[in-house]
């Protein structure tokens, strides 16, 4: 933007009277006396020719009002429009904002108004923007505690960019209105972009922000980080530990699930949300779990691993609004192609800093304090034992390939993934990665996996080499705290999408095997995240909904093999922890439910408990024929394509509506990208069995009939060569193990 030199304009303005304050600087901290009289002081940065700020001064005489502006020439336009009625409670001052804090004290000025389209649109000139955290600074300075500061423009990308700067540089966002209609107040008078541009239709977006010294979140960080979060035994076995320990050691040592020994409060406004980031989101909620990890480690372990290169939206998790009325919040935009990414992206980052940070606690006390990711590999090998149904399984291994100090082993059941899911498996690269398929289900592979941990021979063999254990399963806390995360984010953008208002209650349907994706839901309920009912989701193995409505935990049943395999488990590992925080922490019911589960199949839970998760959660199931035709009913009424997962949590939760008519908005966790079960996907939308069997040419299909591109995570894999092969039985397991980590003499 040029500034425009209107020739005689300066002269004209030097020679005009007092409504014009010529030597601005002289009158700091005593504006009170340039005015006459005690008033709160309002200024306009950037006030143009004046509209604003002389009809508020003129409406609103209990207020001084002072508009500031560098154009000479809209000053004198400004000035020139009063024609000589001048309000007794307006001036002008002709000068750069850059010296606010030359011509205003401390705590002088009550409130701001910035009311304009963006003179600087370019990139290399965003410093010059009026909300530039340079800027911003000032206004903090200049503003009394709890003053404001209010925008409006026509401008969406100056807008956001407001927005994101308010949020990066401390300030609480109180208002944010992306399409706001006028209101006949002082504070609201339209300027005269704002009346040209409502003419033609423009939406107007306003926000007011708030800048105190001592914040609340300030104040509420510095206690957390006073207090350090601690981390204890759903079984009541173990001492309380930190965060890195409880991360390190994945699942507690002699059975029992590590939780947290309280819950925090989400300290943000539900405004403050709807503009956050997802980096900056997550950020903060790992800080709050985290205390004993550094804020900027937290801060580089997020940016690592959330990004464009392993995101391919730019959203990272964005929340779909069909046609229909479903709200669906797509989790499959990572290198996988599932909502597992969203954890095993950063958890090798989080385990790798713990790791490093309990061997360096003997010598130095904290440990690592500032990277995110330390320069060399740990002393102690890690092992990753992972037990999958098919999404974790590759999430894992794409997550920890090639991480110094690392070797993942991967057991999925044989025949029990979807052939795409095993061809990302067994294509996987690294020299640090085993898959080994298993005669049997899931819940055989999780239950073996468990007790490898457990066993006492193996993990003193792994202790004289050098190793240790951990797990990528979400029994590590690691792998779960992630989680928590999209859930905020998902209301966040409800909000921006104007799909509900402030703090209004929403249900949140949620498509689970092992539990664990839900109880993320619940752990961000109890954070205060407005959450009316959870509806858990399960395919043909409905255990979880039966225990959910009966209170009663029987395995003896059939075990299905569905067309949503990441779903076929029965012993559902997470609901320990969930148990658990029913049963008010009463580790010895827990103790005793679980151990009953793994010796006899079966626990009855307490009608106390089952009446307290009743009234906040439900469960529902989906017969595959169900499944099928949720996925053409919803490309056919939408054109949206979902995979059988997100079809049981569709079908599951129109169900949940139609028996209770409750309206409430609601939320369905989109767990996987269609193309991950083409096959599946292609016998829903043609009502035939794909001929091919060759994956490549299923994409094509899928990509053809639905418009969609195939997911780069998927393209291609038939090229690649399978470097794993192995298939033996569950007795086995914990001698391939050793032997996969050379330790079978």
């Amino acid at each position: 933007m040029r500034l425009r030199r209107v020739p005689g304009t300066r002269e004209k303005l030097l020679r005009t009277g007092d409504i014009l304050v010529k030597e601005p600087f002289t009158w700091r901290s005593r504006w009170q006396q340039f005015f006459g009289s005690q008033a709160p002081l309002f200024l306009e940065i950037g006030c143009g020719r004046g509209r604003f700020i002389t009809a508020a001064a003129r409406l609103d005489p209990a207020h001084h009002y002072i508009g500031l502006e560098l154009r000479e020439e809209m000053v004198d336009t400004a000035i020139e429009r009063l024609k000589g009625e001048t309000p007794q409670n307006l001036c002008f001052v002709w000068q750069d904002a850059a010296l606010l804090t030359e011509i205003f004290a401390p705590g002088e000025v009550a409130r701001i108004f910035l009311n304009f389209s963006d003179p600087w649109p370019k990139r290399r000139h965003r410093k010059r923007r009026l909300t530039h955290g340079n800027f911003l600074a000032q206004y903090a300075q200049i503003l009394e505690p709890g003053g404001k500061l209010i925008l409006k423009t026509d401008n969406k990308d100056f807008f956001e960019f407001s927005l994101t700067e308010l949020s990066t540089c401390g300030w609480r966002l109180v208002e944010v209105d992306r399409e706001y209609h006028l209101k006949d107040d002082p504070d609201n008078i339209a300027t005269e972009y704002e009346i040209k541009f409502r003419r033609q239709g423009t939406p107007i977006h306003r926000l007011c922000a708030v800048y105190h010294p001592d914040d609340s979140i300030s104040d509420f960080m510095k206690k957390k980080e006073s207090s350090a979060m601690k981390y204890i035994s759903t079984r009541g076995n173990s001492l309380p530990v930190s965060a890195g320990a409880a991360i390190k050691n994945g699942m507690v040592p002699g059975g029992g699930l590590y939780v947290p020994q309280s819950i925090p409060a989400f300290p943000y406004t539900w405004k403050e949300l709807s503009v956050m980031d997802y980096r900056k989101l997550a950020t903060e909620i790992f800080k709050l779990y985290l205390t004993d990890f550094t804020a900027e480690a937290i801060q580089q372990m997020v940016e690592a691993s959330y990004h464009e290169k392993s995101f391919s939206h730019p959203l990272v998790a964005p929340l779909v609004c069909l046609p229909n009325g479903l709200n669906i919040l797509e989790l499959w935009h990572g290198p996988t192609a599932a909502f597992k990414d969203m954890a095993l992206q950063v958890l090798p980052r989080l385990l790798t800093y713990a790791v490093a940070q309990e061997e360096a606690r003997p010598e130095t006390g904290p440990g690592p304090k500032a990277e995110s990711q330390p320069k060399t590999a740990p002393k102690t090998e890690t092992v990753i034992l992972v037990a999958t149904s098919g999404d974790t399984g590759k999430a894992a291994l794409e997550g920890f390939k090639n991480v110094p100090g690392v070797q993942v082993i991967v057991f999925y059941p044989d025949g029990g993934v979807s052939p795409m899911q095993r061809l990302q498996m067994c294509t996987t690269d690294g020299d640090n990665t085993h898959v080994v398929a298993v005669r049997g289900n899931f819940d055989h592979c999780q239950s073996a996996v468990k007790a490898i941990f457990n066993d006492i021979s193996v993990n003193a063999r792994l202790a004289q080499a050098g190793k240790g254990f951990s797990s990528a399963n979400s029994i590590n806390w690691g792998r779960l705290l992630p989680q928590i995360v999209y859930y905020f984010y998902a209301y966040g953008q409800m909000l921006a999408q104007g799909k509900v208002q402030d703090g209004e209650l929403v249900n949140i349907t949620v498509p689970t095997g092992n539990f664990g994706n839900i109880l993320a839901a619940y752990y961000a309920r109890e954070m205060g995240l407005p959450v009316r009912r959870l509806i858990c989701a399960s395919n043909k193995n409905k255990i979880l909904s039966d225990v959910l409505s009966t209170g009663v935990y029987d395995c003896h049943r059939e075990f299905y093999k569905t067309t949503s395999p990441s779903m076929d488990i029965l012993i559902s590992s997470n609901f320990e922890r969930f148990f658990y925080a029913m049963a008010d922490g009463d580790s010895r019911l827990v103790a005793a439910a679980f151990t009953a589960l793994a010796k006899e199949g079966r626990f009855d839970a307490p009608q106390t408990v089952v009446q307290k998760w009743q009234s906040f959660m439900s469960g529902g199931y989906a017969e595959e024929e169900a499944v099928l035709a949720t996925i053409e009913q919803v490309f056919r009424q939408t054109g949206y394509t979902v995979d059988p997962h997100t079809a049981v949590a569709v079908r599951v939760y129109e169900d949940y509506a139609a028996a209770t008519s409750d309206d409430t908005p609601n939320i369905i966790t989109s767990t996987a990208s269609p193309f991950k079960f083409c096959r599946s996907v292609l016998l829903a939308l043609t009502s035939r069995e794909p001929e091919s069997g060759d994956e490549d040419a299923l994409l094509q299909e899928l990509a053809k009939l639905t418009g969609l591109p195939v997911h780069p995570a998927l393209a291609g894999l038939n090229q690649k060569s399978c470097r794993h092969h192995s298939v033996v039985e569950i007795a086995e397991m914990p001698q391939v193990v050793l032997n996969l980590l050379g330790l079978s003499k």
